[in-house]
């Protein structure tokens, strides 16, 4: 197959991490591919968080497709910040700082910058505004980078908006402004800051003298230290005792931990589930979590924001939203991924995964497990001989198109399109599994649809996600694909192969009855 066809579309098999994926088309609105829509919608969707969008009017412009009102329900602000003739030559900070101060002092307390354009153009140096905050706001403070030159797309926005969350009740404090919430006093830093020479000069003084009381302290620590030296011998002989003692009980608690399968390997017994627990197996695996004495913290869109500083205790993270992938990095704690997992074997080798790094001894024999592992399998089978053949597209979640399309060839059927805006390193392995079937489908970010309606002609398509290329008979539409992707492992799969197969129902390849526009 050539580098790229007519409409510039990229063969999977010349894709790499670092190769661009090229649009479906030239978009007729620019705004609506912006990463800065998604991390608007990101942010409007979690609640509790405001926005300054910091760019042009055009940006400002677009920004009010989602953020229609300047207040959010629980009093969110929704802001842009106007970049003027100076400030896009010579810089915002100045402006930018006193935006970020007023929405401090209107109430808002954790603040999400979104740079844009013109600013990423400029190289305004967004670390060194939050730096300089740190102390003057109470607010916290973070920020994305959503040029759109830089990232043509939706999925950047939900991953950095994601993974700057994750940081900011990061282990001892986040680097963003933590100010007040330190006990930092503007005013007091303000007076350090004007008599730091004074200081300095006193502190060489001060130094002079502290040697002096430093030698008059060591003679009388050493008289002190031979009278203290026959007492601690008699105190070391109770203290021993006692940690014999403390050693026992704590041998036996440990012990009885273990017994009961409730130890982690940091002692922690917070699961973080990155995701929706929605599902039969997915409340059947919380059961089994919560019987086995683990708290399961679920990290959805509903109360993200108030769960984030909890986060960090966990020792493990279950990735069940791929979106929320750059969020489990940034814990840098133990992941099992059960979001790419589709295939029964792969799905029960996750499980296994899971079940040796907490020590479930009995997770494996779980009634959900087993049952559900034989049912998908008998469903997989059933799709071999249904499915095979059938062409199909994929343009929703980008993040899942290639498992998905890997697992979907695996059993008959022909990837033609997937719409992507990245390949990414994990990515490789499903590239080597769909090229082992033989087929070798287009990555495409779609941004249009007239070249894949004029490209779908001449193939009877099957569309997993919406597409005007393809007859509504034969696509699995958005909400239905949200729903089924929401679900966790063999649930997950069966659901899709039962969709695709009610689908496939009487179909004959060909015609426009039969799904072709």
């Amino acid at each position: 197959m050539a580098d790229k066809n007519e409409y510039g579309w990229l063969p999977l098999s010349k894709a790499a991490v670092r190769t661009g994926i090229p649009l479906s088309g030239t978009p007729g609105n620019p705004g609506r591919h912006c990463p800065m829509h998604t991390a608007l919608a990101l942010a409007k969707q979690l609640g509790h968080v405001s926005t300054l969008v910091v760019g042009t009017a055009e940006c400002g412009y677009y920004s009010r497709y989602v953020m229609t009102e300047p207040r959010g329900n629980s009093g969110e602000l929704h802001y842009v910040y106007e970049l003027d003739a100076s400030e896009v030559v010579f810089g915002c900070r100045t402006g930018l700082m006193e935006a970020v101060i007023e929405m401090d002092r209107e109430g808002a307390a954790l603040i999400l910058l979104i740079l844009t354009c013109v600013p990423a153009l400029i190289g305004e140096d967004m670390e060194a505004v939050i730096r300089e905050l740190n102390g003057k706001i109470s607010a916290k403070l973070i920020y994305i980078d959503g040029a759109h030159f830089k990232y043509n797309g939706y999925l950047s926005g939900y991953l950095d908006t994601y993974s700057r969350l994750g940081e900011v009740y990061r282990g001892c404090g986040a680097d963003e402004v933590r100010g007040k919430e330190k006990g930092e006093d503007k005013a007091a830093g303000e007076k350090v800051a004007e008599d730091s020479l004074t200081d300095y000069a006193a502190e060489e003084i001060s130094k002079q003298e502290d040697r002096r009381e430093q030698e008059d302290r060591r003679e009388q620590e050493g008289r002190r230290e031979q009278e203290g030296r026959r007492e601690q011998e008699y105190k070391g002989e109770q203290e021993d005792s006692r940690e014999v003692d403390q050693e026992y009980n704590k041998e036996n608690r440990q012990e009885g931990e273990r017994a009961e399968g409730r130890k982690t390997g940091t002692g922690t017994k917070q699961i973080n589930f990155l995701g929706n627990l929605r599902g039969k197996e997915a409340l059947a695996l919380k059961a089994a979590l919560t019987g086995a004495g683990y708290e399961l913290l679920e990290l959805n869109q509903q109360d993200i924001t108030g769960k984030l500083e909890k986060l960090w205790s966990g020792s493990l993270s279950i990735l069940q939203d791929p979106n929320q992938g750059q969020l489990a990095k940034t814990l840098k704690k133990p992941v099992i991924s059960l979001c790419r997992s589709f295939p029964a074997e792969d799905i029960r080798e996750s499980y296994r995964g899971l079940k040796e790094v907490l020590g479930l001894e009995g997770m494996e024999a779980e009634e959900f497990l087993v049952s559900s592992y034989e049912l998908l399998k008998e469903t997989e089978e059933r799709a071999r001989r249904e499915l095979k053949g059938i062409p199909f597209i994929i343009t929703v979640q980008e993040l899942l198109a290639l498992p998905a399309a890997s697992y979907l060839a695996s059993l008959g059927m022909e990837p033609k399109l997937l719409g992507v805006e990245r390949f990414l390193e994990e990515d490789g392995i499903y590239r080597e599994r769909i090229l082992k079937e033989g087929f070798n489908p287009y990555l495409v970010t779609l941004t249009e649809e007239k070249n894949v309606k004029e490209w779908a002609k001449a193939h009877p398509l099957l569309s997993i996600g919406h597409s005007t290329a393809v007859w509504e008979n034969r696509t699995v539409q958005n909400p239905q694909i949200q729903k089924i992707f929401a679900l966790l492992g063999y649930e997950r799969s069966i659901s899709l192969l039962d969709c695709l197969m009610e689908l496939a129902k009487g179909m004959e390849k060909g015609g426009a009855d039969n799904g072709l526009i």
